[in-house]
């Protein structure tokens, strides 16, 4: 498979709206991955479904590697001038690159095989990708086209969007049917994956780490705590990142979406993958994964509202990799193509890493309508549609008979979840969820097994064995590459038991070179056979031989034989790969290897940063002229430019650059204007020449007199409270005799003094358009004080262009001061404007319903949140020193906003019988600070009754016996129920009597009891439990009854009720 590396790709961006594959309506846009202009690519988004993507953020790859100090700061991108164009750069981040361990078991990448073969050192270039924060308010279309266009970058996209929801159910592993089908959930008997035959032989083991790359995990649940990853060169809790890997207190994993080291999983969707892969085997509890053993590493780059974005994706990935996972599961997909993931799975190829991702939940056919990223090529790639429990394709699942691997049980399939509240928590810990991202850990899950059993097989050779010993099935054939829904029993007995690996995974050449790789085959049992290989298809432009064709390894042995490929001399510059297909003694094929062959064309990218500056009459500016070597290009450059007019100089420093095989040079041009150069827009050339060719590249400069000043400001306000919105009114003016060449701000600002700056609190902007020369625009602008500014004098100042966007011939007259100054006051008043219940009596330890209504009368929103304190008062005046039934957590309140809740308390069980009122305070912690504190109590009007009334009584009695002997057991059912409003203080006993009347008492016969724990009231328990009549009793007829309390351990409303007689007497013999 080729993957071009031509700078067209520069302009795919298509869109990527990614989402958590389980089943549920999405709004995703079409995918695009062929190669099209910006502008075409721009309006087929327009066209299509809304895409979302981070605000003020793209991922740019240079062409070559960029050396930096490491700092987040624009220093990173010096080299390269993109600090010097016209966008607003805050920060640019280097992604980590990924280290090649190679954890399946293969030879390290090697260098240099001969001596006309280029050296490549991390062949995929995955550290030339950077993640770039622009300002606030940045357009980002036209930022991508500028940087799109520059010659030393090769692609740039959004920071897309990852957006999940799910849709659950129940708990225990006779409903595991994916596992072990025996039609208990009424579909096809052993439509399932052979767990238990596979268990027979291995259950797992715990150095294979799994990484779950989703919404965390809850690595505390009863069945994952015992198999979750914990980083080996980490302490937990003192804040050191003592591995050196970048993270601190990494104990579990990390969450990438808020940058923190806790990856606890607040959604569900990445636990329920979790127990699926790896729950706790044969511990008792709850689920069983596919595999007992395997560690599960967390790795969280989805939020608690399933929202996150590629960037994250990408940084758990790597991390995944770096930190020791074979396995990465990626239930996750949609949306269209991005270069930036589909380098970092190469990378994780690389480094021997098996990528296993959902087919997706379209129920569409992914041949025609890619989904990413399953839809990507790259030999680790394992894609999985989802099976129901009748041996049925899914109907939400996707398919292809090209993109989509195997099929996987993903419907009904019950698995761990958080407990608490998320989206797809539950009270047990337990419950059903649906879709491609839960087939998808079961291929995980079978792919550790593999490992496990044959540690030397290679990525080829686990995927091959996993699609080669798939159970074939009619609603699979045509629509999956193998046809089949995973079997792991099969793959683990899979014949014949022999590894086919590449050495080394990757080379470099140039067009016309050639790369040879070591092809080993290995016996790994006390049995061998003669092995067939062949060559896939290959692409155009390369050939491809194998020295042998046919080999026999030495039992428990390897075996090996040369691989050569040879790149066409007008090849194109990109990645191949040349697939190694191995068949048993009868023909079958048992595995499929891959070696990737990377094509170089060394060359020389000439840029100017920027290629068009602006200056006034007198003034003077920079350029960069940036020299790039692609693919290990190097030679020394003159270089010289001719002014564009008599009055402008430029100086070049220096004259000669040398570059530097994959480096960068720098020259810089000064230009300086005089105050009689003529205003107009002047084009240059830059020529530099090596040994071979002399180049030209043009550049611009626009000298320019525009002078924009503030001609008017002021505002109906004085007197403000913090938070309080006012309005601005002010004017803008070009005094300058040119247009304005870009869009600015106006900045608005307050200060404690009246000399405004930008160093003072900005309280809000405005965007201007481009201004002609002598035009003027007066605008009304909304500002806001800030909550949390001091309270005192200050003054209102507007400053033209703060963000200095545009040149002016005049940049000190840009600041207006309005003539009014504003007194700022902070007005909080936090009131409970109601307070009531709907019960006269309660009982205690029993529920309350209390709705409450907080008001801010003040003018100022509060500075944080605040507590509503519900009380119980012996009078009518409520104070903190009463008794606090409960509270509710109020979020930041504007000034005017009312909040009301109906909410539920338990009166304490403790609290003394009597009447009692009902109150509330507001900010009963004193965490807001208020203009009147005097204020936050109310009382409701009617006073409450609070009771005591526990009423135990036996509802129902009963044997099925009519005739028992003495010394023999009898079966007695019996329901205890409270039919009070209260709870029991305490547990109690029921006991079992047998009396020679129809009146139970406790002086009659008791034959045993039953210990019953604390009811709630209204709660019935109901038992069946054995008794042994006594030996000693006397011959003859007896009534059964049950007593409840029977040793009046609990006070009750009403003791006269606790006993009841059966109605059918018994003959005791």
């Amino acid at each position: 498979m080729y993957i071009s590396e031509n700078p067209i790709f520069r302009a795919i961006y298509a869109s990527i709206f990614l989402m958590i594959t389980s089943t549920i309506a999405l709004a995703v846009t079409p995918d695009i991955q062929a190669s099209k202009p910006f502008d075409a690519a721009l309006q087929a988004d327009k066209k299509a479904e809304k895409v979302k993507y981070k605000p003020d953020e793209l991922l740019v790859k240079f062409k070559t590697k960029i050396e930096t100090n490491k700092l987040n700061t624009l220093t990173h991108l010096s080299g390269v001038g993109i600090s010097s164009t016209n966008l607003d750069i805050l920060s640019a981040k280097q992604f980590n690159v990924i280290k090649n361990n190679n954890k399946l078991g293969m030879q390290n990448k090697l260098g240099v095989q001969n001596n006309n073969q280029t050296n490549l050192d991390n062949w995929n270039n995955w550290d030339n990708w950077w993640h770039i924060k622009l300002a606030k308010g940045t357009d980002l279309q036209r930022a991508l086209n500028i940087l799109s266009s520059r010659q030393d970058i090769e692609f740039v996209e959004y920071n897309y969007e990852i957006r999940t929801l799910v849709t659950p159910n129940d708990p225990h592993f006779d409903s595991l049917w994916g596992l072990h089908n025996t039609q208990q959930t009424g579909g096809v008997f052993d439509a399932d994956i052979d767990a238990s035959e596979a268990w027979d032989s291995n259950t797992g083991d715990a150095n294979i780490i799994i990484a779950v790359i989703d919404t965390g995990v809850d690595y505390g649940h009863e069945d994952l705590a015992g198999n979750m990853w914990k980083n080996p060169g980490e302490i937990a809790g003192n804040l050191i990142d003592d591995d050196g890997n970048g993270y601190v207190d990494d104990v579990h994993g990390y969450d990438f979406s808020n940058t923190d080291s806790d990856p606890f999983d607040d959604h569900g969707h990445g636990t329920h993958v979790s127990g699926t892969i790896a729950g706790v085997g044969n511990n008792g509890i709850g689920v069983v994964g596919v595999n007992w053993n395997a560690k599960i590493m967390a790795v969280k780059f989805l939020g608690a509202g399933g929202g996150g974005y590629v960037s994250d994706a990408i940084d758990g990935v790597i991390y995944a990799v770096n930190n020791g996972a074979k396995i990465l599961n990626n239930s996750w997909g949609g949306g269209g193509f991005s270069q930036a993931l589909l380098e970092v799975i190469y990378a994780a190829n690389d480094a021997g890493v098996l990528f296993v991702t959902a087919a997706g939940n379209k129920g569409r056919n992914n041949d025609i309508r890619p989904y990413y990223p399953s839809s990507y090529v790259a030999p680790n790639m394992i894609s999985v549609a989802a099976t129901d429990h009748n041996d049925q394709l899914a109907v939400f699942s996707s398919y292809g008979a090209s993109t989509v691997h195997l099929g996987a049980p993903g419907v009904k399939t019950l698995s761990t979840v958080p407990t608490g509240s998320c989206p797809m928590c539950s009270r047990n810990g337990y419950r059903e969820a649906k879709g491609t991202s839960m087939a998808t850990p079961h291929v995980s899950g079978a792919a550790a097994l593999l490992l496990d059993r044959m540690p030397m097989l290679s990525i080829g050779g686990i995927k091959s064995r996993l699609m080669n010993s798939t159970d074939q099935i009619s609603a699979l054939s045509g629509v999956t590459i193998s046809g089949g829904r995973l079997n792991i029993a099969a793959a683990l007995a899979y014949k014949p038991n022999i590894s086919v690996t590449i050495a080394p995974l990757s080379q470099s050449v140039l067009p016309g070179e050639t790369a040879t790789y070591t092809v080993t085959i290995t016996s790994l049992g006390n049995t061998t056979e003669q092995i067939s290989l062949s060559l896939d298809s290959l692409d155009i432009g390369i050939t491809a031989s194998l020295a042998d064709t046919r080999l026999t390894p030495p039992i428990g042995g390897s075996i090996t034989t040369t691989l050569t490929v040879t790149a066409a001399s007008n090849i194109a510059r990109g990645y191949f790969f040349v697939q190694i297909q191995a068949a048993d003694d009868i023909g079958q094929i048992f595995s499929s290897t891959a070696a990737t062959l990377r094509v170089l064309r060394p060359d020389v990218d000439i840029s100017i940063s920027p290629s068009k500056q602006e200056v006034s009459p007198g003034g003077s500016t920079t350029y960069d002229v940036v020299f790039t070597s692609i693919d290990g290009f190097s030679s020394a450059f003159n270089i010289s430019t001719v002014p564009p007019h008599s009055s402008i100089s430029m100086n070049m420093s220096p004259t000669q650059v040398i570059l530097q095989a994959d480096g960068t040079a720098v020259a810089t041009i000064s230009a300086s204007t005089s105050t009689t150069t003529p205003i107009q827009l002047y084009t240059f050339t830059v020529t530099a020449s090596d040994a071979q060719s002399t180049r030209g590249i043009d550049a611009q400069l626009h000298v320019l007199d525009t002078d924009l000043v503030m001609t008017a400001l002021s505002t109906s306000s004085t007197d403000v409270n913090t938070g309080e919105t006012i309005m601005a009114n002010s004017t803008i003016t070009n005094q300058g005799t040119s247009d304005t060449t870009t869009t600015f701000y106006i900045g608005y600002y307050l200060s404690s003094d009246a000399t405004i700056t930008t160093a003072d609190t900005q309280i809000g902007s405005r965007y201007i358009y481009r201004t002609a020369a002598g035009a003027s625009f007066t605008r009304t602008t909304s500002v806001t004080i800030p909550s949390d500014l001091a309270i005192g004098t200050y003054y209102l100042g507007a400053i033209a262009d703060h963000t200095d966007r545009q040149i002016e011939s005049n940049e000190d007259n840009n600041v207006r001061v309005a003539a009014t100054p504003l007194q700022v006051i902070e007005d909080v008043d936090l009131v409970i404007s109601s307070v009531s219940t709907p019960d006269s009596q309660v009982y205690r330890g029993a529920p309350i319903s209390v709705t409450h209504t907080i008001h801010n009368a003040g003018g100022s929103p509060t500075d944080s949140g605040s507590w509503v304190g519900i009380y119980l008062s012996s009078d009518a005046t409520i104070t903190t020193a009463d008794t606090r039934i409960g509270s509710r957590y109020i979020f930041r309140m504007a000034a005017g906003v009312s909040f009301t809740r109906t909410i539920s308390f338990i009166i304490p069980s403790s609290l003394a019988v009597g009447t009692y009122y009902l109150g509330a305070i507001a900010d009963d912690t004193d965490l807001q600070t208020e203009s009147n504190e005097d204020n936050n109590v109310r009382v409701a009007t009617t006073p409450l009754q609070v009771s005591q009334e526990v009423d135990l009584v036996i509802s129902s009695v009963s044997t099925p016996d009519n005739q028992v002997y003495r010394g023999a057991p009898i079966s007695v059912t019996h329901t205890i129920h409270n039919a009070g409003g209260s709870p029991t203080d305490s547990g109690s006993w029921v006991g079992i009597y047998l009396s020679s009347d129809a009146t139970i008492t406790t002086a009659d016969t008791r034959i045993g009891s039953r210990y019953i724990s604390r009811m709630a009231a209204g709660v019935s328990f109901t038992r069946t439990i054995s008794f042994i009549i006594p030996s000693s009793l006397a011959v003859g007829t007896y009534y059964l009854g049950a007593i409840a309390d029977d040793t009046d351990l609990q006070t009750e409303s009403n003791e006269d009720n606790n006993g009841l007689t059966a109605t059918i007497p018994l003959s005791i013999d």
